[in-house]
C-alpha cells in the first residue's frame, strides 16, 4: 500500500508540474499578448495624434479658404455697388447735360426771336414817318401853327380800330389755365414771347369784339402787361399787323377758323 501511494503522489506531482508549466506558458503568452496590445495601442494613439494634427491643419486651411471666399464675395459686392453707382452718376450727368443743352437751345431761340423782333421794330421805326408821339419822345416841340395832316387808312375785314372790350376775369382765368397747362406756347406772351407770371398776365382779343370777335377762348390770346399796355385800343391782330407782319396770317387764321361770324 505504501508503494502504491508513493506512485500516486508522483503522478500528482507530475500533474501539478504540468499544470504549473501550462500556467507559466499561459502567463508568458498573456505577457506577450499584452505587450503586443500595448504596442498596438501606442501605435493607434500615435496615428490618432497624427490624424488629429492633420484634421486641425485641414480645419485651419478650410477656415482660411472660407475667409478668402468671404473676402472675395465682399469685394465683388463692393465692385458691383461701385459700378451701379458709377452708372447711375453717368446717367444723371447725361440727363443733366441734356436738360442744360435743351434750356440753352430754348434760350438761344428766344433771344433769336427777340433779336428778329427788335430788328423788325427798328426797321418799322425807320419806315414810319415822324408823328406827334415820336416828336415828343425825340424832344422836338410841335409848332402850334402846324396842322397835323391825317391820311386816310385802309380798313381790312376784322381789323377796324375800335375800343377794346374788357375781358371778364373768369374768362381770363380760363385762358390762363388753357395756356399754362397745355404744351402750346406755355407760359409765354403771344406777342413778345416773354415768360408771363400770373401777376403780369393779361388777355387780348385777336379779332376785336366790335368786328365780330367773341370772348371765346379761341379768339383770346395771353399777353404780358407791357404788350397789353402798348396795344392801346388795337386788337392783337392789328398790333401784330403793325409790328410783327410776318405773324399776322397765323394769328388771324387761328381766330377765323374758330369763328362763323368773321370771314377773312
Amino acid at each position: 500500500m505504501p508503494k502504491k501511494n508513493a506512485v500516486n503522489d508522483l503522478h500528482s506531482i507530475s500533474d501539478v508540474t504540468k499544470i504549473i508549466a501550462t500556467l507559466v506558458k499561459a502567463r508568458d503568452k498573456l505577457k506577450e499578448d499584452t505587450a503586443e496590445l500595448e504596442i498596438t495601442i501606442n501605435t493607434n494613439k500615435t496615428q490618432l495624434k497624427s490624424m488629429d494634427a492633420e484634421i486641425k491643419i485641414k480645419q485651419v486651411e478650410l477656415d482660411t479658404l472660407r475667409k478668402e471666399k468671404e473676402k472675395r464675395d465682399a469685394e465683388e459686392k463692393a465692385e458691383k455697388e461701385r459700378e451701379a453707382k458709377l452708372r447711375a452718376d453717368i446717367e444723371a450727368k447725361i440727363r443733366e447735360e441734356f436738360e442744360i443743352k435743351k434750356r440753352v437751345e430754348e434760350e438761344m431761340q428766344r433771344q433769336k426771336q427777340q433779336l428778329q423782333q427788335l430788328q423788325q421794330l427798328q426797321q418799322l421805326q425807320q419806315d414810319i414817318p415822324e408823328t406827334e408821339l415820336t416828336k415828343k419822345s425825340s424832344g422836338k416841340k410841335k409848332d402850334p401853327k402846324e396842322k397835323e395832316v391825317k391820311e386816310p387808312k385802309e380798313k381790312e375785314p376784322g381789323t377796324e380800330a375800335v375800343k377794346r372790350k374788357a375781358i371778364p376775369k373768369t374768362v381770363k382765368t380760363q385762358l390762363w389755365n388753357k395756356f399754362f397747362t397745355e404744351d402750346n406756347a406755355k407760359g409765354k406772351c403771344q406777342v413778345c414771347s416773354k415768360e408771363i407770371k400770373m401777376s403780369d398776365f393779361e388777355a387780348g382779343h385777336i379779332i376785336a369784339s366790335a368786328n365780330g370777335g367773341s370772348d371765346n377762348l379761341d379768339n383770346l390770346t395771353p399777353l404780358c402787361g407791357q404788350c397789353n399796355k402798348s396795344m392801346g385800343t388795337q386788337s392783337v391782330y392789328e398790333f401784330k399787323k403793325t409790328y410783327f407782319p410776318e405773324d399776322t396770317c397765323d394769328i388771324l387764321g387761328m381766330a377765323l377758323e374758330q369763328s362763323n361770324n368773321i370771314s377773312p
